[in-house]
């Protein structure tokens, strides 16, 4: 009797895991773009996917305004001190996109302190690509 629940639990379990398994990705460019942070800020990503995998991936984020986040960013607020957190998140934001073109996965690519809500908004804005990616026949 032992050896049925078992042989019963096993096979649940392998079943689980078939059922639970990503659809693969399909060939080519998908855009998405993240929800808006709580100071009207979004991120947008460009994905490339070849042979099924993540080729290339262009992530670029945006303040209130719709102006790119870049080596300007902050500048404009009258404190170096706001400036230089502004600019240490844009290194964070910087990274992701460099992570994901090294590592390929989005579950490989780290937080970088000081650019978390980037990092949900780089995640979120990844998921919805990719989604778009296994739904494209």
């Amino acid at each position: 009797m032992k050896k049925i629940i078992i042989l019963f639990i096993s096979a649940l379990l392998i079943f689980s895991l078939i059922s639970c398994s990503e659809k693969p990705l399909n060939d080519g460019t998908y855009e998405a773009k993240s929800s808006t942070d709580d100071n009207g800020g979004h991120a947008e990503v460009v994905v490339v996917v070849k042979d099924q995998k993540i080729d290339s991936v262009k992530y670029t984020t945006y303040d209130d305004k719709g102006n790119v986040k870049d080596e300007n960013y902050g500048k404009d607020s009258g404190s170096d001190e706001f400036y230089q957190k502004a600019q240490n998140a844009v290194k964070g934001m910087k990274s992701y996109e460099e992570q994901i073109n090294e590592k390929k996965q989005l579950e490989l690519v780290e937080v970088v302190s000081g650019a978390t809500i980037s990092f949900n908004q780089f995640n979120e804005a990844m998921e919805m690509a990719l989604d778009k990616s296994r739904k494209n026949k």
